[in-house]
């Protein structure tokens, strides 16, 4: 029986993906959360995105607004919005 974990996991990364990683995490042009999103000059964009993913979330009825009066509080699952720029090959934003 082999022992693997997940600190072996680190040796088995292709550079690529490794690179990719690092990318993500250095952008710093980025909103950190939706007030600091609606607070930028291109707030519209921002705006626009989170209504697209709004939409979305309703079509495949990934989840149902419910009144906190309705339901027990203990059942209600939190969420945050979490932004991030999608680059294309050319290093263009989309």
């Amino acid at each position: 029986m082999s022992s693997y974990s997940r600190s072996d996991q680190s040796h088995n990364l292709c550079p690529k993906h490794v690179g990719a990683n690092y990318a993500y995490m250095v952008q710093t042009n980025v909103p950190r959360t939706y007030m600091d999103a609606m607070n930028r000059s291109n707030s519209d964009s921002w705006l626009e995105a989170c209504q697209d993913e709004l939409s979305s979330l309703r079509e495949t009825q990934t989840y149902v607004p419910v009144s906190t009066d309705k339901i027990k509080v203990s059942n209600i699952i939190g969420s945050h919005w979490v932004f991030a720029l999608k680059g294309g090959l050319d290093g263009s934003v989309e």
